[in-house]
C-alpha cells in the first residue's frame, strides 16, 4: 500500500459559541491526492499540551463530556469505514453539541484514519491518519481576556555593540478560556522607539503557557532579538500585550562597547611591549 497522501481543510478551527448555541457544524474537505483508492474512517480525540512548543498528547484517559460530536453527512456515521477513489474529493460535515452551560473549553482533533482496502489485506502495511484541530470555547461570559509575560529574560548578560541580544520568556493564559497572541515588543532609547517587533499570533490554551516568538520577514514564528550593532548607552523595552496602551512588562538593559576596549588594550599591549623589547 502507498504512503497516505491526504489533505484535510481547515487545518485548525477555533469556534466560540455563545449561551444561546446548543449546536454548531464544521465543514471539512477530504482530498485524496494519490492515484489510489484508500479505505478510511473519521473519529474525534481530546488532546492536552504537552509543552510550551505547540505539540499535544493524546490519550485514551482523557475524556471531556461538555462536547459530543457526530457526523451530519446522510450517508456515513462517525467511525464508518468509507472509500475515497484516487484523486477524489469528499466533504464530512462535523456537528458539535455542548453538553454543559457552563462557561468552559474543549481541545479535540478530527481525524480521517486510513485502514487496509479490503479485510484479506495484511495489518502489517503502513497505514496513517491527518488530523485537524478542534478549539472550543462556549459561553465566554465576565471582563475581557487578558495574557501575562512569565520567565522573561535578555541574554547574554554582558551585552556588547556587536552582539545579538536575544528577548526570550514564555505567555501565559490565566484564563479559561483560549486565546491568541496579539502584541509587540518596542526598543527605545533616548525617549525615542528605535525597534519594534510584533509578536507571533499562536493560540494559547486555557491555564497554559507559549514561548514567546516573533514574526520573522517569511511570516513564520522565529526568537526575538535585536539587530546588530547597537549603539553604546541606556535602553529601554516594553512588551505590549492584547492591543493595550499600558506595556504587559518593562525591562531595561546597558549596552557598552566591550569588544572595542578590549581591542584597544589588546593593541596597546603589543605596542607597549614591542617598545619595551627595542630598549632592551
Amino acid at each position: 500500500m502507498a504512503a497516505i497522501d491526504l489533505t484535510i481543510k481547515p487545518a485548525q478551527t477555533e469556534i466560540v459559541l455563545n449561551q444561546s448555541t446548543s449546536s454548531y457544524s464544521q465543514a471539512y474537505d477530504i482530498t485524496n491526492n494519490s492515484s489510489e483508492a484508500i479505505r478510511l474512517y473519521s473519529s474525534v480525540e481530546t488532546w492536552i499540551p504537552a509543552d510550551t512548543q505547540g505539540s499535544v498528547t493524546y490519550s485514551s484517559s482523557l475524556v471531556n463530556n461538555d462536547f459530543s460530536f457526530s457526523l451530519v453527512n446522510s450517508d456515513l456515521r462517525l467511525g464508518q469505514d468509507f472509500i475515497l477513489a484516487g484523486n477524489q474529493k469528499k466533504q464530512l460535515v462535523l456537528k458539535i453539541s455542548v453538553n454543559t452551560n457552563e462557561s468552559t473549553d474543549g481541545y479535540y482533533t478530527f481525524f480521517v484514519n486510513q485502514k487496509p482496502i479490503n479485510d484479506s489485506a495484511s495489518s502489517q502495511q503502513n497505514l496513517g491518519r491527518l488530523g485537524s484541530h478542534l478549539l472550543i470555547s462556549s459561553n465566554i461570559k465576565g471582563t475581557p481576556l487578558s495574557l501575562e509575560v512569565k520567565n522573561f529574560t535578555l541574554s547574554p548578560h554582558l551585552k556588547d555593540i556587536f552582539q545579538k541580544i536575544n528577548i526570550s520568556g514564555e505567555i501565559y493564559n490565566p484564563n479559561i478560556h483560549y486565546q491568541a497572541i496579539d502584541g509587540r515588543i518596542i526598543i527605545s532609547k533616548n525617549k525615542q522607539d528605535l525597534f519594534e517587533q510584533h509578536l507571533f499570533p499562536h493560540t494559547i490554551l486555557a491555564k497554559n503557557f507559549r514561548t514567546l516568538s516573533c514574526i520573522d520577514s517569511n511570516q513564520e514564528p522565529s526568537p526575538c532579538s535585536l539587530p546588530i550593532p547597537l549603539w553604546p548607552g541606556y535602553y529601554q523595552g516594553k512588551i505590549i500585550l492584547n492591543n493595550s496602551s499600558t506595556p504587559s512588562l518593562t525591562f531595561s538593559f546597558f549596552i557598552f562597547p566591550y569588544s572595542v576596549v578590549i581591542f584597544i588594550i589588546i593593541v596597546f599591549a603589543i605596542l607597549f611591549l614591542s617598545l619595551r623589547k627595542k630598549h632592551c
